[in-house]
């Protein structure tokens, strides 16, 4: 014991005492420290002596209780009440006190005895005990490890879950501090913010947004989530705290944001307002940003500004319908860098629920390089299409070349011979052969016709290419043109009947390049009816609006796979055979009849033979 100023005539009977005994001055100095309160309060005599009693021991809600009972003492002499004090580790406890004034020998200096006896367990089991009465049964029902403390941070009330989390019994944790259950590093604040929410009392909902840790009684820490309730008992106020161990969702969260972390992809996880609230490395690397850069702000950041607004309406709709969105969903789309260049991504979206309701998983990719290497691919399908439409067109037109030459060959070797022989018969005159001088003319006569048809072809399609074959329209009754057609087809065969059916359909045509078209249906159907046979042409008005014209022959007929075909520029069905001509007939044929506006088609006609049908409107349209 250590006194300042003071005899120690009575030092030891004072240390004897149980109860600590403290002197003090006028002016609230200890001057006294004895052993029993160095026990009880954790200080020596010599850190407690000429220092302020109310700067050890009195917490700062009970000062003006202090002063009240030094007044009554000095007053009457006296004063008894039982209280709370500070200990040096900081913890509380509750004392019973009592205050007697002392003057010394010469009647000028008072001193202070303060009498502390330790009853905090027992007066906080005795509330722990007539509280659990009321509370037990809800308390254990919990999922949660329940702890009740009361204003002064004590310990008054705990269920079976929190003996089991903490390995504490119940008799070893009421009436012991609050801080107890935390790790050390974390006390001095603890006591702050205890004493904080006891002076605003509210209710905070669990976790919080802090980083809280536990302790148990084998010292091993723990993480934990925290609630705090407000709690009004006949006691006074408590604060209840629901404390749950979530030891196993860190690891489950650790090992989450270990897969994030090894993903290829950046991932970004977001909630339904838009604000990111998880990244991965992969993220920082492919937009530019750091992580702390991203958190909390709108995933719009990461898209160009053109395409924000309808991002925010595509989010909303997508968090009303959660779903699985597999990479790319065939959109196009694209992400913005800090440094602000774009580059085109693929998304895919998962839903994930928590406890802070449905996030959204986006896992993107930036496909800068496959879209390169698909644009180069591309160019090179595109240049190999190129060449080999080149060198299939010219190989077209070297098989044109020649057939050209041979068709137009024909004629003019038969125009040679013929005039030859005519040179002869004048030159022999008086044996000349009417007969064979009309062969002669009439071969002549013909073959110039066909030479003449061969050249308008190739003028045909020069036209055709260069998008100048037009039309010159007037009234014409088809029908009557279809038979002028026939007639003059009908000179040509001998072995060939042509019948013309249907009255009189007037339309708008162009006169010239639809006879064209009969004729070279009619000559198709002659040269592809090597036996002979009936050829029918026939007129009709289909509908009010439409005209039909149809051309059937028994000839060869027409195989489905040729069908689509024989309209192609330079097709010939059977190069090999008897027939001729250059494959440009049907081709032109069907030029003219859709710049009128009309459809032609070709099939194989019942009972044999080949049936061709035009079908077109019965007033002008189309081409001009």
């Amino acid at each position: 014991m250590t006194t300042v100023e003071q005899p120690d005539r009575h030092r030891e009977l004072i240390d004897e005492i149980a109860d600590a005994i403290i002197l003090v001055s006028p002016s609230d100095t200890v001057l006294m420290w004895s052993r029993a309160a160095e026990q009880l309060f954790g200080y020596s005599a010599e850190e407690a002596c000429g220092v302020s009693l109310v700067d050890l021991l009195v917490p700062s809600d009970r000062l003006d209780e202090h002063q009240v009972h030094q007044r009554q003492a000095r007053e009457s002499g006296v004063a008894l009440y039982e209280t709370v004090r500070h200990r040096r580790d900081g913890s509380l406890l509750v004392v019973s006190v009592s205050v007697s004034a002392v003057k010394d020998q010469d009647g000028t200096l008072i001193h202070y005895v303060h009498s502390n006896c330790d009853v905090t367990r027992l007066t906080y089991r005795r509330e722990s005990d007539l509280l659990a009465t009321q509370f037990r049964g809800l308390l254990n029902a919990a999922p949660d490890s329940m702890i009740a403390v009361n204003r002064d941070g004590y310990i008054i009330l705990l269920n079976t879950q929190a003996e089991r989390m903490f390995g504490y019994t119940r008799n070893e944790l009421v009436g012991s501090p609050v801080e107890t259950l935390v790790p050390e590093r974390y006390r001095g604040h603890h006591r702050q913010h205890r004493n904080g929410y006891f002076a605003e009392p509210r209710q905070r909902a669990m976790g919080a947004d802090l980083d809280l840790y536990g302790l148990r009684k084998d010292g091993t820490e723990f993480p934990v989530e925290i609630s705090l309730s407000p709690l009004d008992t006949d006691s006074g106020p408590m604060t209840m705290s629901a404390i749950r161990d979530i030891t196993d969702r860190r690891r489950a969260e650790a090992r989450f944001r270990s897969l994030l972390e090894a993903a290829p992809d950046a991932i970004v996880i977001v909630k339904a307002d838009g604000t990111i609230t998880l990244v991965n490395a992969q993220t920082e690397t492919v937009f530019g940003y750091s992580r702390d850069a991203l958190l909390g702000q709108p995933v719009e950041m990461l898209l160009p500004a053109r395409l924000r607004n309808v991002h925010g309406a595509h989010r909303r709709h997508y968090f009303a319908e959660p779903r699985q969105r597999a990479m790319g969903a065939e959109l196009e789309l694209y992400g913005l860098r800090q440094d602000g260049t774009e580059f085109p991504v693929e998304i895919s979206l998962s839903p994930l629920e928590s406890e802070d309701g449905i996030l959204t998983i986006s896992a993107i990719r930036d496909v800068t390089q496959q879209k390169a290497t698909a644009q180069r691919a591309r160019l090179l399908a595109q240049e190999q299409a190129a060449r080999v439409q080149a060198e299939a067109a010219v190989k077209t037109r070297t098989e044109f070349l020649s057939v050209a030459a041979h068709e137009l060959k024909t004629p003019i070797t038969s125009l040679r011979i013929f005039a030859t022989l005519l040179i002869r018969q004048l030159d022999e005159r008086g044996a000349a052969n009417p007969d064979r001088l009309r062969l002669a003319l009439e071969t002549i006569d013909q073959q110039s016709d066909k030479l003449s048809r061969l050249i308008n072809q190739l003028l045909d399609i020069s036209r055709i290419e260069a998008g100048r074959l037009g039309l010159s329209r007037e009234r014409s009754d088809l029908t009557a043109l279809g038979r002028a057609v026939a007639t003059a087809a009908q000179t040509t065969t001998q072995r060939h009947t042509i019948s013309v059916y249907g009255g009189p359909v007037v339309t708008d045509v162009d006169v010239l390049r639809f006879e064209q078209v009969l004729t070279n249906l009619l000559d198709n159907a002659i040269k592809y009816s090597p036996d002979g046979g009936e050829i029918h042409l026939t007129v009709e008005a289909a509908t009010p609006d439409t005209t039909q014209i149809t051309v059937r022959d028994h000839g060869i007929g027409i195989s489905d796979e040729l069908r689509d075909r024989i309209f192609d520029r330079f097709f010939r069905v059977d190069e090999s055979g008897p027939t001729s001509g250059m494959g440009l007939g049907l081709f032109i044929s069907r030029q003219i009849v859709e710049l009128h506006g009309g459809e032609i088609a070709a099939d194989r006609a019942h009972g044999g033979g080949t049936r061709f049908v035009i079908t077109m409107p019965s007033h002008a349209e189309g081409g001009t």
